[in-house]
């Protein structure tokens, strides 16, 4: 057995029993020897076989006791990665460190993310793993961006200086080739041999200078075990180069079996084109990875904070919760706050996408990064550096845009193979041409040297993340947050959708229109004692129906009494005593089920639902005694969300806990087929779960709420779209935020999806018909060296290039 001690931290546990249950699920796992649970230090100690079990199965184990295992997390720019292999290669190297329990890296963007358990490993170690391997980091120490973004600038200046290098180098190199050809030097042996020598010199720069990254990649990749593209560069020109040193010097000693031909022309021109492909997918990455540049941009770098000594001007990123700032007309807000004095109208848009400015009144929130208009304000901060919306939308396109695609898993199986196999290729392509073909060592050379450079890992290796980096991106500018790249490609392929009703359809806040009473009823007596009555009873609540009753009740001025006993009952509505009478208020199944209604309130609760009210009953000591009708605009752009969504060919349907006559209004008036009505919360989870049960083979189920009432089907769906206003982003609680509050965000994330998935399809098929076209023509001697390079070369700019059109989709 191969043993291995882990001590994990624990949290969770407040008894012998916690420790108990924590031991014997462990105990339970194949491969553990002992485990062994320390109650005061909260930690577990677990013997185990290494090579058989994993520390993830361990983690999951301990979670699926109901208990916690502490894990940190590191986020470092990498500044080095030459290829997608190279990503790959750091990426499997960290995830067999010890304590590390998962690890993605981007190539496009250089975001490396590790998690990893501190009691085993720590982020200083994690860093020196790095290092060890070969690759350069920056930390992400709240100024990593900016140093990335200099990182990056002096990569593309040391890229352009070597290019100019090679260019100034390799013109001539070319024009001496082709005069070397020619009849009246190739027939003087002496100049002909001084032509080759001084190609042969001014080649060797450009070949151990300009080429010298790609033999220290190469070296690097081969020691990781991950040969990469670099291996192919370095290899097939130091053939073409080496082969032509290696005649020039048999011409000089006598030795002529290697003919007369050199090739110092091909490796340069190989490292050039490779050169220059290079510089211009830097510049293109640069551009696809620009969104969360862009994003940082609208951070303010200054706060006027205010105190009992005055106005101060501080670093925006000084500002501690508690600050009170002033903010001026035309400046930008710094951190999220709320509103304490005065009034003004702030611009969202660049986080929302909402067009229309907002008014700030004393007691609003207001966002970070959103600029004010018109007047002065003052707002004490509440949430500052990581805490603000700003912070949180960029930590949630970082780590999607770090994540892969399902489609990502099989492109690195081949990639995984692909240099090796090329190498394998290129070693039988001149054995062919040497042995079978023509028995020409320079023939054979020179095609195996095609092989090796015409091959592209690269492209295939861009294809996926660099659509990614790009669509994630732009949904970020668009306020649409996707989870993760398996949730951006899940969302291309939905088949149908449910949209809840209030919040998504319905402007979600709803205002009292109607007060009915009977008569005879000794405490109620007119429409403000009714009204003041279920005010009383609704202020301990948070539903939005009740905040609507409060708030008709405040307008009045009605004094408001305070309940005791007060209870919610989910879907239903609440109970309280007041004044010694039992209250409740709420639908027809707050009364229970054997309450039969009288005909006039039956009348009453029917004439409000044809009109898309809902009906709020009141009932003290079981008897009704009134009801409240409340109505919920219609959001201006819902009517032509559905209508895209329906010509999309996705089924929609739509849930609400309302009564049928309510829902059905509102669905005849948006112009929706399908409704569900009267569903409790987790009747909504039971029907996604059975549509997905039903669309098990074709597509996806979404569902589409505010976040909080719709939580279980949110979290049942496929793909869970929570509506968000901006200042309450729960971009916990579904695989997408939608930031701007409107149901046209989802069509917007629906469109982006497919044009995303569509893109990466287009970069797989040419990268994947390029290597499968070209390869097999280099292998029979229809593709010279330098035309094979500049292929390659073009190859991975023509994927980045195409995913950069996404930024023309028009959302």
């Amino acid at each position: 057995m191969s043993e291995a001690h882990m001590i994990l931290p624990v949290t969770g546990m407040t008894c012998a029993n916690c420790a108990a249950l924590i031991e014997n699920g462990l105990d339970k796992l194949r491969y553990v020897d002992n485990a062994s649970v320390n109650l005061a230090s909260e930690r577990v100690m677990v013997q185990y076989d290494w090579k058989k079990l994993s520390l993830l199965d361990l983690v999951e184990n301990i979670e699926g006791s109901g208990y916690g295992v502490i894990k940190n997390s590191l986020k470092i720019r990498a500044t080095n990665l030459m290829d997608d292999n190279d990503a790959r290669s750091l990426e499997d190297y960290l995830i067999k460190c010890e304590g590390v329990l998962s690890c993605g890296v981007n190539y496009v963007s250089g975001n490396v993310t590790v998690e990893y358990v501190p009691t085993v490993i720590s982020d200083n170690d994690l860093q020196n793993e790095i290092a060890g391997a070969g690759f350069k980091y920056i930390v992400d120490d709240g100024h990593v961006h900016d140093a990335h973004d200099a990182s990056r600038k002096q990569e593309l200046a040391k890229h352009k200086r070597l290019l100019l290098v090679a260019s100034i180098l390799t013109v001539p190199i070319i024009v001496l080739s082709m005069l070397s050809k020619m009849s009246w030097i190739a027939d003087n042996t002496y100049l002909a041999q001084l032509m080759s020598w001084i190609v042969g010199v001014l080649a060797a720069p450009v070949q151990f200078y300009v080429g010298w990254p790609y033999y220290v990649a190469g070296y690097k990749s081969i020691r990781n075990r991950s040969a990469n593209m670099d291996v192919l560069v370095a290899v097939g020109s130091s053939v073409a180069y080496m082969y032509s040193f290696l005649v020039l010097l048999g011409n000089v000693l006598g030795w002529y079996g290697l003919g007369e031909h050199v090739y110092f022309d091909t490796s340069a021109v190989i490292i050039l084109f490779v050169r220059i492909g290079k510089y211009l997918e830097l510049q293109t990455k640069g551009r696809a990875a620009e969104s969360i540049t862009r994003l940082l941009a609208l951070q303010s770098t200054t706060a006027c904070v205010v105190s009992d000594d005055g106005e101060r001007e501080v670093a925006g990123s000084k500002v501690i919760v508690g600050d009170v700032i002033l903010v001026r007309p035309g400046e930008r807000i710094p951190v999220d706050g709320i509103v304490l004095t005065g009034e003004s109208t702030v611009d969202e848009s660049l986080l929302t996408g909402e067009p229309l400015d907002v008014t700030k009144v004393p007691g609003d929130k207001v966002i970070g990064a959103t600029i004010n208009r018109r007047g002065s304000f003052t707002f004490q901060a509440t949430q500052v550096g990581s805490e603000t919306v700003l912070a949180q939308i960029i930590e949630v396109v970082e780590r999607t845009q770090a994540s892969k695609a399902p489609i990502q898993n099989n492109v690195d199986r081949v990639s995984a193979v692909f240099v090796p196999g090329v190498i394998m290729l290129a070693l039988l392509t001149f054995s062919g041409w040497f042995w079978v073909v023509e028995s020409s060592f320079t023939s054979a050379m020179i095609n195996m040297v095609s092989v090796l450079v015409i091959a592209c890992p690269c492209a295939l290796g861009l294809a996926t993340p660099a659509a990614i980096v790009v669509g994630v991106g732009i949904g970020a500018e668009q306020g649409i947050l996707f989870r993760d790249s398996e949730t951006l490609e899940k969302t291309a392929n939905i088949s149908t959708m449910f949209l809840d009703k209030t919040g998504t359809i319905t402007v979600g806040h709803t205002t009292v229109t109607d007060i009915i009473i009977w008569a005879g009823q000794s405490q109620i007596n007119n429409e403000d004692d009714l009204l003041e009555l279920v005010a009383s009873i609704e202020q301990s609540s948070e539903h939005p129906l009740a905040q609507a009753i409060v708030g008709a009740a405040t307008l009045r001025g009605l004094s408001l009494r305070k309940p005791i006993g007060f209870r919610a009952v989910p879907g239903a509505g609440v109970r309280a005593v007041l004044d010694n009478n039992n209250v409740v208020v709420g639908n027809r199944r707050i009364l229970g089920p054997s309450t039969v209604l009288s005909h006039e309130v039956e009348e009453a609760m029917t004439a409000l639902q044809i009109q898309a009210k809902t009906a709020v009953l009141a009932a003290i000591n079981g008897v009704v005694v009134g009801v409240i009708g409340l109505a919920d605009k219609i959001k201006p752009t819902s009517i032509e969300a559905i209508s895209e969504l329906r010509a999309s060919n996705i089924e929609l349907v739509m849930i609400t806990g309302d009564s049928t006559a309510t829902a059905g209004a509102i669905a005849k008036e948006v112009g929706l087929d399908r409704v569900l009505s009267g569903l409790m919360p987790l009747d909504k989870a039971k029907v996604v779960s059975s549509s997905q049960s039903e669309k098990s083979l074709d597509g996806y189920v979404a569902m589409v709420g505010d976040g909080i009432n719709d939580a279980a089907a949110l979290a049942q769906s496929d793909v869970g779209m929570a509506i968000g206003t901006g200042t309450d982003v729960a971009m916990e609680s579904a695989d997408i935020t939608l930031v701007r509050g409107d149901l046209l965000a989802a069509v917007s994330a629906l469109k982006l999806s497919r044009a995303t998935v569509s893109t990466i399809r287009q970069n797989l098929f040419w990268a994947f018909c390029y290597n499968v076209l070209l390869i097999p023509a280099a292998v029979m001697g229809e593709l010279h060296p330098m035309m094979a390079a500049a292929a390659m070369a073009f190859s991975s700019v023509f994927v980045v290039g195409n995913s950069l059109r996404l930024k023309n989709i028009n959302l």
